[in-house]
């Protein structure tokens, strides 16, 4: 059965469910669900599986910084920020979908297209059906495909899992210059030991690849309800240590903040507020190692505090409540620690 490929995507705290049974109450989740029979290929077309733009409460989206940052939104709309991630379509799908075939251990992958999509039919190489020729009909599933990930170097492919809008990796990457498919374990850094399984976008892709993400994970049903403002990487997401985002913002209170990320869990975090921190006066050779030791991250912080507060007399605007900076030009301790402890810190495995 192709749905091995499925059963290998854990969730916590229970494991998927049997994808085959969920091919029957498809129409469960929703009325634009479709299901049908093509011979011995039951054809499952997703509408409702796609990610919703839909951000958390003070995300604008690029649609509303164009309308003062015509400049800077041009210039985010040419760089691959503004496509990491993004719909399926003839103009973003730089894959050949024309009738190939891969093999990824006991499965074979069949990517076609038609006047309705991209679509990825997944059946066995060696269908075990017992002599019963009834049983081929549960052999292959075929599935619609609506959803990559990069458009520089390569492309990552996203199948819909049939858990509201859980989408899982396509086991294979497009290499775009060389025009290739390849085993997506080849082009992608990990830990050697770690048991290789599919990527779920919900729970690892969508944490960096869009911006303002909620994977909307339900831990009784399992099904995935996730959001984004966006599917690009906007301003909002990364504009911290920007020149424009600071003209317009500020930059005296923002070192302070971001020396709070300096000892956070994720080391891809620490390592952007570092060079962000290194763009503001004061911190220009500041020193630090994003992958040392705890004590030494905890260490680098308070360093980095000590330079801004000792700056804090030539900030006289830096006493804003708004900002969580009361007169003495610190920082309201209390406030800031319960923001913080909103965060996720949930450990993530990612292969890049």
């Amino acid at each position: 059965m192709p749905y091995r490929y499925f059963s290998k995507i854990e969730l916590a705290p229970s494991n998927i469910k049997n994808t085959n049974s969920s091919l029957e109450k498809t129409a469960d989740f929703s009325s634009d669900w479709t299901v049908r029979d093509k011979g011995d290929v039951k054809v499952v077309k997703f509408v409702t599986t796609l990610p919703i733009e839909n951000g958390p409460t003070g995300y604008v989206g690029s649609d509303r910084c164009v309308e003062c940052h015509r400049n800077e939104h041009d210039s985010w709309q040419k760089s691959y920020h503004s496509t990491m991630t993004h719909l399926i379509s003839d103009e973003s799908v730089k894959a050949d979908f024309n009738d190939v075939e891969l093999e990824a251990n006991d499965d074979i992958f069949k990517c076609t297209q038609s006047e309705d999509g991209f679509w990825v039919e997944i059946s066995d190489k060696q269908p075990s059906f017992a002599g019963d020729p009834q049983s081929l009909n549960n052999s292959s599933i075929k599935l619609w495909l609506g959803l990559v990930t990069g458009s520089h170097h390569m492309q990552v492919f996203l199948m819909p899992a049939l858990y509201g809008n859980m989408q899982i990796g396509f086991p294979f990457t497009c290499l775009i210059n060389d025009q290739q498919w390849v085993p997506v374990e080849s082009t992608f850094i990990r830990d050697p030991h770690s048991v290789s399984h599919p990527e779920m976008w919900n729970l690892s892709c969508l944490r960096c690849h869009v911006t303002a993400r909620v994977s909307g994970h339900d831990r009784n049903t399992d099904e995935m309800l996730s959001t984004a403002t966006d599917l690009g990487v906007l301003c909002e997401a990364w504009h911290l240590g920007w020149e424009p985002s600071k003209d317009v913002t500020g930059d005296y209170w923002q070192p302070r903040f971001m020396a709070e990320l300096l000892d956070v869990p994720y080391s891809a975090v620490r390592y952007v507020a570092y060079k962000a921190l290194k763009s503001y006066p004061g911190h220009e050779s500041f020193a630090y190692d994003h992958v040392a030791h705890d004590s030494l991250l905890q260490e680098a912080q308070s360093r980095a505090i000590e330079i801004w507060e000792q700056q804090g007399n030539a900030f006289p605007e830096a006493q804003s409540r708004q900002l969580l900076l009361h007169d003495s030009g610190r920082v309201y301790s209390e406030q800031l620690q319960a923001l913080l402890d909103k965060g996720d810190d949930t450990p993530i495995r990612l292969r890049e």
